[in-house]
């Protein structure tokens, strides 16, 4: 890949607007090609995805440090503590960027 495709690739999708030597090298270059409607695939599949509103329960977040505190009190191991704080960390991480995803899609959307 050259330097102009991956300045491309790193465009996307503002390439077709762009003018100039990028503009010019995309119309030109099927590899540009190729990646511009990959990424035009990827956006029509995640418009097609169902606004479907996803709400926490209350008491995940107390459920959660329950369940870790029964952990703790079971195993006291510093390594089995850390495994699940980082356990927790990645579910929330997760949740978290559901619902950044979620409102992304309907800025766009919009």
């Amino acid at each position: 890949m050259s330097v102009v495709c991956t300045a491309v690739a790193a465009r996307l999708p503002s390439t077709d607007e762009v003018a100039g030597v990028l503009a010019s090298h995309a119309s030109s270059c099927l590899r540009c090609q190729a990646e511009q409607a990959r990424y035009r695939s990827l956006l029509r599949a995640l418009g097609s995805l169902p606004l479907e509103s996803v709400r926490a329960p209350d008491d995940l977040v107390g459920s959660v440090v329950a369940r870790l505190d029964e952990s703790v009190d079971r195993r006291s191991s510093p390594a089995v503590v850390k495994t699940a704080v980082a356990a927790a960390a990645g579910a929330v991480v997760v949740a978290a960027g559901a619902f950044v995803l979620v409102g992304w899609r309907r800025v766009r959307a919009a």
